[in-house]
């Protein structure tokens, strides 16, 4: 599944969507149909004013489900979220360049794990904050304006 990363276009649906009352089934459903990749957006609260999905929610779901976990951290304080989904076995890390006052050290801890790295940029981000890290990251998230 390593060689997925690499497809043209992919079809990655979001955790938060699903039947949380019915996760299990709801992702067994999505393996049948032959998703690759489960999205995992994991909020605080503060930064994204959303309802947060529990780590262990995530950490519980892990060892059910061989679909890729590519996790979207939103949050004002990433490292302790990070590392959580390092320790989870997270496959591919994104964060927001916005709390993050060290995105070059951020991207190489979660490469030096074996964790494809990337950088989320909201809207009003220019996208230039990227030009010194561009290089080092496996995927950029920009976030949509609202109307």
């Amino acid at each position: 599944m390593e060689n997925i990363w690499n497809e043209p276009c992919l079809f990655s649906p979001s955790l938060i969507c699903l039947d949380l009352c019915n996760l299990e089934t709801q992702v067994r459903a999505l393996e049948d149909v032959g998703i690759p990749i489960l999205h995992i957006d994991i909020l605080d609260g503060h930064f994204s004013p959303s309802m947060p999905l529990g780590l262990e929610t995530v950490r519980q779901l892990r060892p059910k489900t061989r679909l890729l976990f590519d996790c979207h951290v939103m949050v004002t304080e990433q490292d302790y979220f990070i590392d959580e989904l390092l320790d989870i076995g997270a496959d591919q890390i994104v964060f927001q360049a916005e709390t993050q006052p060290h995105i070059d050290r951020t991207l190489n801890r979660i490469h030096a794990r074996g964790v494809r790295a990337g950088v989320a940029l909201k809207p009003a981000t220019p996208l230039n904050t990227l030009d010194y890290v561009l290089e080092k990251c496996d995927t950029v998230l920009l976030g949509l304006a609202k109307k």
